[in-house]
């Protein structure tokens, strides 16, 4: 069973198009009109007061072509405004269809499934600006019957919409072990679909008590022409959601490098009338329709895999058997595995095998054609959510407690003690840095003055100290500021690595959450100590949780996990007393889970050492204050300098109008990279350039608060000359390319910052009149 279903929904669905002969880079284009108009333009200079023409191009008519229709085709219809030039060039990204002033004609042998392509009109006037309609070729429809089973039973069964129930079985047979029992695993389903909207949930039982359900609600975006990793275009998925606060809440679906997930391509609605009547046979012994799927048939391999995806909320795998059973009605069940997995053997055969898996699904239909995918709604109170509540008010703007953060791997790559010593270098520490016992995670020991970290890493191939320690914390500075610290063993002593404007508190987790997301709990009595578990009511918010209540850093990564919930202890009291998330890292290398127990609550202290010959972190006010480099020409080789004399070189005695270290720094806090650069290109164009970053990050590790840090550094340096330009050529805003630029006329400076959707902010400045 495979579990993380959107990414290879995403990955598998951009093959199909190839697999029925297409090509993403294919453009059958013509100009549908030849307004005379001028072309427009998109960018301000600095002192134009020109009026840009903002272009709007947008695409209206049918959305569905019959493949096997007499005369397969439709027509579209683009609007243009914004422009007096009119003109659009048509073009689709695939070989099945053409399009001609917008009638779009499909040209191949009638399809067995429907597949989706894209038709693009582009501004003649702006080829930036465009619009994409996504069109579903709709595949011929078998006709027949095999014994009592029509192909009208499996158009019934195919409805928009339905609930789907059943079990879902992972199987595990052990060769190398006679009479060992084959190892099995049961988990419950339950889908429920209509157009354009699905649910699923999935759980497992456990000494009869169902386990957490494991709820996911999507639904088909608004918007066309969303492009997904793979340059597929369609309309994003939108993911329904109890959010943490508990209120209804939706995003769209993006992977981990900012591209959307879409709805097209992820095939959540019902795909069993696209089965072929004719290709079922009945069984030997009469009690079941088995479907003949031809393995060489990407077709056929495309719809079982499509039908994983529809019909479970956890199956990703492709079906390999398939079977279904009727009355003289109706389908009543279907079943089917993915293909066995041989392990150990040297032709992928039972034949020496060690072991091997597969997976079954069992299923039953209900509500066909009047299932409704339930509205999201807030959850209510349960007879204990207020002792829940009472342990997350007692935490709210605690500074003062220690906790334990303990990382337990259920899988993970290993690691040696080798890859942590080389950062040490040195042999004698103050605080140690090894250790030959412990346990791997986070402990914290916080106060209002200072908050102390230690991370205690587990090397497995190392038996000696097989533990590195790493000192790091906060230190509130007084003034409005805090250190970011770390152990510097050379000296001995910990020392200031970064400094920024804010509440060091702001680091720690904040318990703003709602107790109502959290469900019933579950109660247990040890030497007369009653405690409370209470675990998260949907695993879809793990990651809005799990920070709120943890200082590790995996907090931003947990995921559903069928084995671990997350969860939260309290006592009696309502103090709190335990929490427990499960995490993921790179797509499944690392997986665990974090226990984190509380304690010395109002009474945590500090040695009285801990800060003895602390280095505080010292902020330079000027640039002379910097290191920095430059080159006379392109690739001339580099010089070593201030950074003041680094910006000499590229503005001359306008180097005085560039902002000084403390507008960045009031910005983007203290996050420079360690050189400002004067780099020349090919063309002989000069930058000066450094790094900044971002401390707001989504789960995805990406910048969320662009917008607000863009508009924070154009108030500060309006007030010095500069202005913030528009226009196509110095400002962006998309989840993987973001610019803003901001000029300064009168000094001749042009200062851009570009961001990728990471941490990572590129800040290069130029001459105006070069750029």
């Amino acid at each position: 069973m495979k579990k993380s279903k959107i990414l290879a929904v995403a990955a598998l669905g951009s093959l199909i198009l190839t697999g029925c002969g297409n090509n993403n880079n294919n453009s059958s284009s013509t100009n549908t009109s030849s307004s005379t108009g001028g072309n427009s333009s998109t960018t301000t200079p600095v002192s134009s007061s020109t009026v840009v023409e903002t272009i709007v191009v947008s695409i209206s008519g049918p959305s569905e072509i019959d493949t096997a229709a007499t005369n397969p085709q439709i027509q579209l219809e683009v609007s243009v405004t914004g422009t007096q030039n009119t003109a659009v060039t048509w073009s689709s990204n695939s070989t099945l269809v053409t399009v001609e002033n917008g009638l779009v004609t499909y040209v191949g042998e009638p399809l067995s499934i429907d597949i989706t392509v894209g038709i693009t009109a582009t501004s003649v006037a702006n080829t930036e600006k465009s619009a994409t309609k996504t069109i579903t070729l709709k595949r011929k429809k078998s006709v027949g019957q095999v014994g009592k089973l029509t192909s009208q039973m499996l158009e019934d069964l195919g409805n928009a919409s339905i609930t789907v129930n059943g079990t879902l079985t992972d199987h595990y047979k052990d060769f190398t072990s006679p009479g060992q029992p084959e190892t099995t695993h049961n988990y419950g389903m339950k889908v429920e679909m209509e157009q354009d909207a699905w649910k699923g949930s999935y759980w497992v039982t456990r000494n009869g008590v169902e386990g957490t359900h494991n709820e996911t609600s999507y639904s088909k975006g608004k918007t066309d022409g969303l492009v997904d990793a793979n340059g597929k275009s369609g309309h994003a998925l939108v993911q329904k959601y109890i959010d943490k606060d508990n209120k209804v809440a939706s995003k769209e679906d993006v992977n981990y490098a900012g591209y959307y997930n879409l709805w097209e391509e992820n095939h959540l609605w019902n795909h069993i009338a696209q089965l072929d009547v004719n290709k079922f046979k009945l069984s030997d012994n009469g009690d079941k329709y088995e479907y003949t799927i031809d393995q060489t048939s990407e077709t056929d391999l495309y719809l079982m895999t499509y039908l994983s995806y529809s019909l479970t909320p956890i199956l990703s795998d492709t079906l390999f058997e398939l079977s279904i059973t009727c009355d003289n009605e109706k389908i009543t069940s279907l079943s089917a595995s993915t293909e066995v997995l041989y392990y150990g053997s040297s032709d992928g055969t039972a034949k020496d095998a060690d072991s091997a898996s597969w997976t079954t699904i069992d299923l039953t239909f209900d509500n066909i054609g009047t299932t409704k995918v339930p509205d999201i709604t807030p959850y209510a109170a349960t007879e204990y959510t207020s002792l829940l509540q009472t342990a997350i008010d007692k935490m709210k703007g605690v500074k003062n407690y220690t906790f334990k953060a303990v990382d337990t791997s259920t899988y993970t790559a290993s690691s040696d003690e080798s890859s942590y010593m080389r950062n040490q270098g040195v042999a004698n520490k103050k605080l140690p840095t090894s250790s030959a016992t412990g346990s791997a995670g986070l402990d914290g020991y916080v106060t209002a003055d200072a908050i102390l970290l230690k991370r205690t890493i587990a090397y497995t191939s190392y038996m000696d100290d097989p533990y590195g320690i790493e000192w790091t914390g906060y230190k509130d500075n007084k003034d409005g500021t805090y250190d970011y610290f770390a152990y510097d063993a050379s000296n001995q002593a910990l020392a200031g690595k970064r400094q920024y404007t804010a509440d060091m508190f702001d680091r720690m987790p904040q318990f703003n959450f709602s107790a109502e997301v959290f469900g019933e709990p579950s109660i247990s009595t040890v030497a007369g100590v009653t405690s409370y578990t209470f675990t998260l009511r949907d695993s879809a918010i793990n990651n809005q949780i799990a920070p709120q209540v943890s200082a590790h850093s995996n907090a931003s990564n947990s995921s559903a996990n069928v084995d671990t919930s997350l969860s939260i202890t309290v006592d009696s009291e309502g103090n709190l007393l335990k929490t427990v998330y499960p995490y993921e890292l790179n797509s499944g290398a690392y997986v665990g889970y974090i226990t984190t127990t509380y304690s010395n609550v109002g009474t945590t202290a500090l040695d009285d050492d801990t800060f003895d010959n602390y280095r505080p972190r010292v902020v330079a006010a000027d640039w002379s204050g910097f290191d920095g480099e430059y080159e006379t020409a392109y690739n001339s080789g580099y010089t070593n300098a201030t950074a003041d004399v680094v910006l000499n070189k590229m503005f001359g005695d306008k180097s005085s109008s560039f902002p000084i270290p403390q507008d960045f720094r009031d910005v983007f806090g203290d996050s420079f990279s360690l050189k400002v650069s004067l780099d020349y290109n090919s063309n002989g164009r000069a930058s000066v350039g450094f790094n900044l970053s971002s401390v707001k990050l989504d789960s995805n590790h990406r910048i969320t608060d662009w917008t607000e840090l863009m508009a924070a550094f154009g108030e500060i340096v309006s007030a010095k000359g500069y202005e913030r330009l528009s226009g196509d050529r110095y400002e962006k805003d998309t989840q993987s390319s973001k610019y803003a630029s901001f000029a300064n006329e009168d000094a001749d400076i042009l200062i851009r910052f570009e961001n990728l959707g990471y941490r990572t902010i590129y800040m290069n400045a130029y001459k105006l009149s070069e750029y």
